[in-house]
């Protein structure tokens, strides 16, 4: 069968399963309407009826095993390939059909598999598929954000435990996480690079002081604080020292998510169809010209992120690419959310469940979040650096 007509079958296979297994409660409910995942725990949608049929979609994926499609499918994934999630997410989103993604299913899992014992695995991952446990990743420090090479958490060694000592900052839903990914200096004589361990360690254990940062969002943002915490060494994520290896691949996973260029483009149809509605006053030539540069840059990222797919279904892990693609659609959805707030002028300043607010708000909320994405796993510059070096081959300055 061509590689054509087997995606083309897949697709539909898709839109059979969202069609069969949907809950009604979910089909009438606009779960993305953005380039940017909400909480549908904190919508206006999230009574009784709601929280049942979210929690009857998700057994449904899990079973298919949809809800990680990306991991093996011992590991209770799907064992999908790049192009394959691609579509799977792409049906998802043009039918509204929530997702379920977390550190834990996106990010932590994928590591895991990747790094961690059988007996880890089999330890750690049900529990990931099951929504029973959170994860938050434990990485960026206030001296060591976008460098990692510099943090300074302490995790030492004694007998079977690791004594952890130190501070980390902007872990998102670290309030709400039971389990964090913990990236700590086991070794401070070696090289920056070297002696750092990645470790499971439990939220909740005594020592772990967690303090919201408040933000213009309320993204759910967070320092973190280790005073003397006691971490079982067979929670040690792979081999002790070589943590920031498997860091850098966690990282350029995060960087490479395609699923972000099926969102934009969701974005983009919104912001077409709520220019030809009669909602809003005729567009000015100049805001005509900027929406169509919008759909120009956004076919841009397309290939990009086919580029980088493509390197993945071959098995090479992408690693300037992937961060020409986390550049690239950082920035670009800045623009169109940029562009959105020009479009719809005053109405910017209404948000979600205001009842004049253009598509529900969602464009102003857009506008304050999308000021971070260009600091998010790593910065802008970081990501220049990266492409410099790693891609264009050259000398640090």
């Amino acid at each position: 069968m061509a590689a054509r007509e087997e995606l083309d079958q897949f697709r539909s296979e898709v839109v059979r399963f969202i069609e069969t297994e949907l809950p009604d409660a979910l089909k009438a409910v606009a779960t993305i309407r953005s380039a940017f995942e909400e909480d549908p725990g904190e919508s206006e949608h999230a009574g009784p009826e709601f929280k049942t049929a979210k929690a009857q979609w998700r057994e449904a994926l899990r079973n298919k095993g949809w809800l990680a499609p990306s991991w093996p499918k011992q590991y209770g994934g799907g064992g999908l390939g790049p192009a394959h999630q691609f579509i799977l997410i792409d049906e998802f989103i043009k039918h509204n059909a929530p997702r379920f993604f977390d550190m834990g299913l996106g990010m932590v899992g994928p590591t895991i598999i990747s790094h961690a014992t059988e007996e880890q695995k089999a330890r750690m991952l049900p529990t990931i598929l099951s929504g029973e446990d959170e994860w938050c990743e434990l990485f960026s420090e206030p001296a060591a954000g976008s460098d990692l090479a510099g943090l300074k958490c302490r995790a030492v060694r004694e007998g079977d435990e690791f004594i952890v000592n130190g501070q980390k900052i902007w872990t998102t839903y670290a309030n709400r996480a039971n389990w964090g990914l913990l990236m700590a200096r086991s070794d401070p004589d070696s090289p920056r690079h070297r002696g750092i361990s990645m470790l499971r360690v439990n939220m909740r254990a005594p020592g772990v002081t967690v303090r919201r940062i408040q933000n213009l969002t309320n993204h759910e943002f967070n320092e973190v604080f280790f005073e003397d915490v006691r971490v079982p060494a067979n929670d040690l994520i792979g081999e002790e020292n070589r943590g920031f290896y498997y860091l850098m691949s966690l990282l350029d996973t995060e960087r490479s998510a395609i699923s972000q260029v099926a969102s934009i483009e969701r974005t983009l149809e919104s912001l077409f169809k709520l220019a030809r509605s009669p909602k809003l006053p005729p567009l000015t030539k100049a805001a005509r010209n900027e929406l169509v540069n919008r759909a120009i840059e956004v076919e841009v990222l397309r290939g990009l992120s086919q580029g980088v797919a493509e390197l993945q279904f071959k098995g090479r892990t992408p690693a300037h690419q992937a961060s020409v693609l986390k550049l690239y659609h950082t920035e670009l959805a800045q623009r169109i959310a940029a562009t959105g707030m020009k479009m719809i002028e005053s109405h910017g300043l209404l948000f979600r469940g205001e009842e004049r607010a253009p598509l529900d708000g969602m464009i102003a909320q857009q506008y304050l979040y999308a000021s971070t994405l260009t600091l998010q796993v790593g910065t802008s510059e970081i990501q220049r650096n990266i492409i410099a070096t790693r891609g264009l081959g050259l000398q640090r300055g």
